[in-house]
């Protein structure tokens, strides 16, 4: 009897079994082929640094920040290369740019954040540094007086930090 109803059960389950058995190879497969995600090297980690420390600095004294940024900028073209290299470039640009507006040296921000941008053409940046650098445009136009282009940049800034889940945007 026991025998009789393990071999129904077993004809019963051996379709399941046998899904079971190639939903395993297709996930093993996939992730065979799929490439492992670098970690970050020891060069952007200390990049990173830099930028945590100017970002640190920022509201403290915006010239430190500046030079830490700087500092950043030039260790990630000396020792960085590809998308990486470019999205700590831009991070860095876009801390620059905000200490500069800071100072209210507004030519030299605008300079930074064009840099940026075309850098960006080239690249894909995480939102929230496209954001600080739409931000920062939006704050360049508002000293320019051009009302309209800063609400613009404002705006932009705004959904992009929404959509990044970024709290301040709110």
């Amino acid at each position: 009897m026991k025998q009789r109803i393990r071999a129904v059960i077993s004809r019963q389950f051996q379709p399941t079994r046998r899904l079971i058995i190639q939903l395993c190879v297709l996930v093993m497969c996939t992730m065979a082929v799929l490439p492992a995600q670098a970690a970050p090297s020891a060069e952007a980690a200390k990049v990173q640094t830099l930028i945590n420390l100017a970002r640190d600095q920022l509201n403290v004294s915006p010239e430190t920040a500046i030079s830490s940024a700087e500092k950043s900028a030039l260790l990630a073209q000396r020792m960085i290369a590809g998308l990486e290299r470019d999205s700590l470039l831009s991070e860095a640009d876009a801390l620059i740019s905000r200490a500069l507006i800071g100072l209210r040296r507004i030519d030299e921000a605008e300079m930074v954040v064009k840099r940026a941008f075309a850098r960006s053409a080239t690249s894909d940046l995480a939102p929230k540094v496209v954001g600080e650098l739409t931000l920062s445009n939006g704050r360049i136009r508002q000293y320019r007086n051009d009302v309209q282009g800063a609400l613009g940049a404002f705006q932009k800034a705004y959904e992009i930090f929404r959509a990044a889940g970024e709290k301040r945007s709110q």
